[in-house]
């Protein structure tokens, strides 16, 4: 990141630096009164930084710092991709077949192998999601980056599995895409693929979950579990076009993603019973919206994507017409299922 703490258009600009005073605060005498935690620069303590009282002051660094780097990537426009992390790549998917096969051969009246040959098999029909996240990154990076400000930036979690897929088409389209990390009980490190200066790590997740959407003008949902579905529901709580949004529930209701039984295969086992893929167009007032890009989230089938529109009223005809032609979730499907 640039080093703005000195700005020669300051009206300050003869007073030194927080950076300068920091530095010049360790070249400090030593002494039991320079040694003692009070004497430090408030900015510069961390153990001050991180008590409790200073939690407001912690939200809005986590709030402000991906903002100026998005910034100064020059990130106008994201297209949000959620999914399950247990869905592993083809390659990744055959080589536990593989492993798995050759345990059952050694022993086949072991039941253990045989539940971890199910799961094998699962993972393999399951991987095709892998591909088509994939994929659609790549169509959508190839289209938003190809010069000036950098629209329809690829933007996940930063896990494995379905945000892998997403950052890996990017990353091979040779465009750029965001990582949004969280701390976790259980440690989550960020995929290879993330841009390197776009990856970030949040502490907060309401904080993280704002980023996600302050500058998506779509976001999409594969396969998953609870946590997919969490996202789905946060993205389309805030609506404020109250008749748009009963469409859209509704639609969610009669979703192949609303099926409890389709929810228990998901994840990484259990039946292969997981649903479609929902896509959800969030247009806004600023420049640079997804309209004239929608084809980019058509599915390779008949049907249209959602459309559900953020901070523009439809006409009465549009709005009746669109809701006869086009559910507000439609199930992406790939090829051969």
């Amino acid at each position: 990141m640039p080093d703005r703490t000195r700005d020669p258009t300051s009206r300050h600009r003869h007073l030194p630096s927080a950076r300068e005073d920091h530095e010049r605060a360790q070249r400090a005498i030593d002494s039991p009164q320079t040694r003692s935690p009070s004497y430090r620069l408030a900015y510069a303590d961390l153990d001050f930084l991180l008590r409790e009282e200073l939690r407001p002051v912690r939200l809005q660094l986590e709030l402000l710092k991906p903002e100026l780097v998005l910034q100064e990537h020059q990130v106008e426009t994201t297209i949000v991709v959620f999914g399950s992390s247990r869905i592993p790549s083809p390659e990744e998917a055959r080589s536990r077949l593989d492993e798995a096969q050759r345990l059952v051969a050694e022993d086949p009246d072991d039941p253990r192998a045989q539940r971890a040959l199910a799961r094998a098999r699962a993972l393999v029909r399951r991987s095709r999601w892998y591909e088509e996240a994939r994929r659609f990154a790549a169509l959508v990076s190839r289209a938003g980056q190809a010069d000036g400000p950098r629209r329809f930036v690829i933007t996940t979690g930063g896990g494995p599995g379905i945000m892998e897929a997403a950052n890996r088409g990017a990353h091979e389209a040779g465009a750029k895409s965001v990582g949004l990390n969280i701390t976790l009980p259980h440690e989550q490190f960020p995929n290879p693929y993330i841009t390197p200066e776009l990856c970030f790590q949040f502490h907060y997740f309401a904080i993280r979950k704002m980023h996600f959407l302050m500058r998506a003008r779509g976001v999409v949902f594969f396969p998953g579990g609870y946590g997919t579905l969490d996202e789905l529901f946060e993205t389309l709580t805030p609506g404020p076009d109250r008749q748009d949004a009963a469409a859209t529930h509704r639609a969610v209701r009669r979703s192949p993603l609303a099926s409890g039984d389709r929810l228990r295969g998901a994840g990484g086992g259990g039946n292969d019973r997981s649903g479609g893929c929902a896509a959800v167009p969030l247009c806004g007032k600023r420049r640079g919206g997804l309209g004239p890009h929608l084809r980019l989230l058509r599915p390779r089938s008949q049907s249209s994507p959602a459309v559900g529109c953020r901070g523009r009223q439809l006409s009465r005809k549009r709005r009746r017409s669109l809701n006869h032609r086009t559910p507000a979730l439609t199930r992406h499907h790939p090829p051969g299922s």
